[in-house]
């Protein structure tokens, strides 16, 4: 979430942006805007990447590690990390809601720099 100054005025959907004004955009924020991810864009939906459409699709989109020549340096390990434990946890652990929670929805608390549940994320763990 590096900060950047505008270099020139420019007005961005009706917003104008002095020369000299320095701004900084909130990736959880953009992640979560209905415009881009749809009316339920606040819900923990998994499925949602499996057929993005409209502005979803664009580059831009997915904003949490930033796009062009400033983007995070990380951002491809972080996605290989990621992919790795979410195999070995799927491979070694069936992941389920516990009993009684089937209906629960994920409420997300922020939006901050990072996002978190409001409550605490429960699951059962059956070694497999």
């Amino acid at each position: 979430m590096a900060p950047r100054q505008a270099t020139e005025d420019v007005e961005i959907d009706g917003i104008m942006i002095p020369k000299g004004a320095v701004i900084q955009l909130s990736p959880a924020v953009m992640n979560m805007h209905p415009l881009v991810w749809g009316p339920d864009a606040q819900e923990f939906n998994p499925d949602r990447w499996s057929d993005l459409t409209g502005g979803a699709k664009s580059a831009y989109a997915f904003e949490t590690f930033h796009n062009g020549p400033r983007m995070c340096i990380g951002k491809q390990l972080s996605f290989m990390e990621m992919k790795i434990m979410l195999v070995e946890m799927m491979r070694k652990f069936k992941i389920e809601k516990p009993l009684g929670d089937e209906e629960k929805r994920v409420e997300v608390a922020g939006p901050a720099f990072t996002l978190r549940p409001k409550e605490n994320l429960v699951v059962r763990l059956t070694e497999m």
